[in-house]
């Protein structure tokens, strides 16, 4: 497989979302009102399993939780998390069309995986409740 070469351009930052329009379509980043909108919509619309992670990580925002700590938590054994972490990130791009990143993060692969949320978003969902 042959790899791309990338290259650094400078944009100016007001003009950055311009840019992500112009090579993405679709896939550039939206309007914070818009995001804080799909946010509480994906939430309302969220199964009671994928609403507790979301709180949990809410509850401990800008923290990396790792697999085990979530399952810990959420009182899951290791056959139901898998479904409730895939779930979001399928609906999130599929139902809602949204290219750009989900309201938390992942870090790692497989088995070694953390998420965390951010402390806006986590704000957010925190008023949801």
């Amino acid at each position: 497989m042959k790899s791309e070469e990338f290259v650094l351009v400078p944009v100016p930052k007001n003009r950055v979302l311009e840019v992500y329009r112009l090579l993405g379509g679709d896939a550039a980043p939206i309007e914070p009102e818009a995001f804080t909108a799909i946010v509480k919509l994906a939430y309302e619309e969220s199964s009671h399993d994928t609403k507790r992670f979301l709180d949990l990580l809410a509850a401990h925002p800008d923290e990396w939780l790792s697999i085990g700590e979530i399952r810990d938590e959420l009182g899951m054994d290791v056959h139901q998390l898998p479904g409730v972490l895939s779930t979001f990130p399928r609906r999130w791009r599929g139902r809602y069309h949204q290219a750009g990143p989900l309201p938390f993060e992942v870090d790692g692969k497989g088995n070694r995986r953390s998420y965390r949320m951010g402390k806006k978003v986590a704000e957010l969902l925190t008023s949801l409740r």
